[in-house]
């Protein structure tokens, strides 16, 4: 009994949670990986171009400061002083960091993005909002959906895998009394399976902003293979590759 109220009185310890980079566009001379340093943290990333990181990095669940760099800080070669820095909120599970084209010492600045809980059905898009003005998204007939700046949602097309479908975007007024601004008007087809991450992002050459499209698809399942027959030989089976 002295023992169970001991656990009893146990702080309970907050799962940790996990980070990886996602690099969108940046300068084309960076390092094909980038160290994330905070608190508590300091991890190696891959920095693969539009496909997130494979090596993540373990975050505890309270808001925390994040840097980047090139190398690994040291006494004699601290952090420089114009590192790209990101504040992590505290809570969300599945983060990507975006990285993006900025000032600074990489060139690059970085937003914090979660992902959706679950994968969601087959060709479901998820939209992120990285740009200042709301978005209203309609796919096919489905009601149209507002995204706030900075917020994400994510839709399923109204039609079944493998189908096409009407696709309209619009970006919220810019000024008060005005009407929203058309953005995208085109016609999309339904993925088999996984679901694909839709960044939208400002662009200062352009007066609208940017779509960048990440595939975010999982490899289709193998169909079973037939039963074998009792009299038949066994099949030869592959070496396994670990």
């Amino acid at each position: 009994m002295r023992g169970l109220l001991l656990l009893c009185l146990l702080p309970v310890l907050a799962p940790a949670r996990e980070l990886r980079l996602l690099r969108l566009e940046g300068p084309e001379d960076l390092p094909s990986r980038l160290f994330v340093i905070g608190e508590g943290v300091e991890a190696q990333l891959d920095l693969p171009l539009l496909t997130a990181s494979e090596r993540r990095a373990t975050l505890g669940n309270e808001a925390c400061l994040l840097y980047l760099a090139k190398d690994k800080p040291t006494p004699r070669q601290p952090l420089p002083a114009d590192a790209p820095s990101v504040r992590i909120p505290a809570g969300a599970d599945d983060l990507l960091l975006v990285l993006l084209q900025g000032p600074g010492a990489l060139g690059l600045r970085a937003s914090p993005v979660a992902l959706p809980d679950a994968r969601a059905s087959a060709g479901a898009l998820v939209w992120f909002n990285l740009q200042p003005r709301g978005l209203t998204v309609r796919l096919g007939a489905a009601a149209p959906v507002v995204v706030p700046p900075g917020s994400s949602r994510i839709l399923l097309p109204p039609v079944p895998p493998g189908s096409s479908f009407p696709a309209s975007l619009d970006l919220a007024a810019a000024e008060a009394g005005a009407d929203p601004q058309p953005f995208v008007r085109t016609t999309w087809v339904r993925a088999r399976h996984g679901r694909h991450l839709y960044f939208v992002v400002a662009d200062p050459d352009r007066i609208v902003p940017r779509i960048i499209s990440v595939p975010d698809v999982g490899e289709p399942e193998s169909p079973a293979p037939p039963a074998a027959k009792p009299d038949a030989r066994p099949a030869a089976t592959a070496p396994v590759r670990r």
